[in-house]
């Protein structure tokens, strides 16, 4: 299955919190809503309970400014919504097992619909929004209704916010190479060490570049995850003595780390 980002993967813990809570036997298009919608609690009054690392609760922040964006550009308030699914979903007659609650049919869908739209990336919160608006079920579109959202609003400018988003991260991530190969290229030749960097962790290096209230620009970013960690192990002589010649950035839970790279082609 494609990776899904730190804030989507928390909106389907919460999805699945709130189906279990009403009482259904499983996590529909409504309830995995209420989610993403939910996401929003947790960056801003941390509920009890719930400790997310620092890293994990970063990138959950700057995907829910995403959502909340898309909501403002609609006029759409998230709590009102909420509470308009939750009226919708009702309260169902199963009987919770302890068992893990699984997604129906019709959100399984939503998720591959998910997993098109990432092309390959991380799937986010906003891929996800389109994919559940696309087609919505009976219960989701009452309420819609209730409060008066269009799901076809909803759903186009979640398309164009993700097609705007993919194309920055592709022009930042050509900038990124460029920036990177001199590094890397020194890293072989003065301790013989090849490292690749994934994909996804170029994505976050572009994605902090250009977070937060005031952007500090590719090369501060690179030199913040990339070079910096890399000269603190040349300095203590670390990469001449690795096991393993060949290392993948990889990108985790809101964050970068090294792995041996099993594939190095």
């Amino acid at each position: 299955m494609t990776e899904l980002t730190p804030a989507a993967s928390l909106a389907w813990k919460i999805g699945a919190a709130e189906a279990n809570a009403s009482r259904h036997a499983f996590i529909e298009r409504g309830h995995f809503l209420i989610g993403l919608l939910s996401l929003s609690k947790v960056v801003h009054d941390e509920p009890p309970g719930l400790e997310l690392p620092q890293k994990v609760k970063e990138a959950v922040g700057r995907e829910n400014a995403r959502v909340e964006e898309l909501l403002l550009r609609l006029g759409l308030r998230g709590t009102v919504l909420r509470r308009a699914l939750r009226s919708a979903m009702g309260i169902g007659e199963h009987e919770p097992d302890g068992r893990p609650i699984s997604r129906s049919a019709s959100l399984r869908l939503a998720f591959r619909r998910a997993r098109a739209l990432a092309k390959g990336g991380p799937v986010d919160c906003v891929h996800l929004i389109a994919a559940v608006l696309e087609q919505p079920d009976a219960p989701l579109a009452r309420a819609l209704a209730e409060a008066q959202a269009q799901a076809q609003d909803i759903y186009k400018h979640a398309l164009a916010s993700s097609e705007e988003e993919a194309a920055s991260q592709q022009d930042a991530g050509r900038a990124l190479q460029t920036l990177l190969e001199p590094l890397l290229q020194s890293l072989r030749e003065k301790h013989g060490v090849a490292l690749r960097v994934t994909p996804e962790s170029s994505a976050f290096v572009v994605e902090q570049a250009g977070s937060g209230a005031a952007p500090i620009g590719l090369e501060q970013a690179l030199e913040r995850w990339v070079r910096a960690p890399l000269e603190a192990l040349a300095a203590k002589g670390t990469l001449g003595k690795l096991k393993h010649k060949a290392w993948q950035l990889v990108y985790d839970e809101g964050g970068l780390y090294w792995l041996p790279d099993r594939d190095p082609s």
